[in-house]
């Protein structure tokens, strides 16, 4: 996600801070995972290498899958403007927030009519799907991550983003 986007988020009321300060790889896709996952948060990306590096998509699937994790993907172009980027995060915010109450997986936020929610356990067909090779070996997943005890909601994107949803709206 753009950094022009952090000032957006904290004015309708996420606590968001930037990932290349909290000293975790940003250019590991599952470290960014495994990052928000261990702080109880939501990576936001775009769904941009869905499209160009399906290596990338794999292993965010695939650590998802055996870990657990939460991703919301902004559907189309990083260059998209900044406010079409956001909107389309809070226009579903209910649905995701909803899914992400008791579930990991990726959700991905299109325009108003569209949200794609995959959840953990579906990942490994995704990831399965992703390349013609039959030596994927079918995996299992770990068991499920604790439920937070919070009612806070944070989310976390690779180039910047935690975010905390403030006053449980």
């Amino acid at each position: 996600m753009k950094p022009t986007l952090l000032p957006y988020f904290k004015a309708v009321g996420f606590d968001v801070a930037w990932a290349r300060e909290a000293k975790v790889n940003i250019r590991s896709d599952r470290a960014l995972v495994a990052f928000a996952r261990h702080y109880h948060r939501i990576l936001v990306c775009h769904d941009r290498h869905k499209d160009i590096k399906r290596e990338i998509r794999f292993q965010i699937c695939l650590e998802i899958y055996e870990n657990g994790g939460q991703v919301i993907q902004v559907a189309g172009s990083p260059k998209q403007p900044e406010l079409k980027s956001l909107g389309k995060i809070l226009i579903h915010h209910e649905n995701w927030c909803d899914f992400f109450k008791n579930n990991d997986g990726i959700v991905t936020v299109s325009d108003t009519n569209h949200i794609d929610i995959v959840p953990r356990k579906d990942l490994i067909h995704q990831a399965q799907g992703m390349f013609e090779h039959p030596s994927i070996p079918t995996l299992s997943p770990k068991a499920p991550r604790k439920q937070k005890t919070t009612s806070k909601l944070k989310t976390v994107s690779p180039l910047q983003l935690p975010l905390e949803q403030q006053d449980g709206k």
